[in-house]
């Protein structure tokens, strides 16, 4: 849930962002259509009494390295509204 928390807190609005920016845009697209089913899956688990572990090692695969890809969309994000 730890993941799910840090893109509605943070990591959301830089994505969104990001999207305005021509150089960074297709980037945070392609992160954008991974961590949307993400999100979705963490919002789905918080009411179900079963698992499925299936489901959860395919959100757990795109997961692996999306908080690390987003931290550097972040950091590239800032770089840019330095010279807006």
């Amino acid at each position: 849930m730890e993941i799910a928390e840090a893109y509605n807190k943070e990591y959301k609005k830089y994505l969104e962002k990001a999207c305005s920016f021509p150089s960074l845009s297709r980037e945070a697209d392609q992160l954008l259509k991974t961590w949307i089913p993400v999100i979705d899956y963490y919002e789905k688990i918080k009411n179900e009494k079963t698992i499925n572990f299936e489901e959860i090692y395919g959100v757990l695969s795109k997961t692996k390295s999306l908080k690390e890809k987003t931290e550097n969309l972040k950091q590239k994000v800032e770089l840019e509204t330095i010279f807006d």
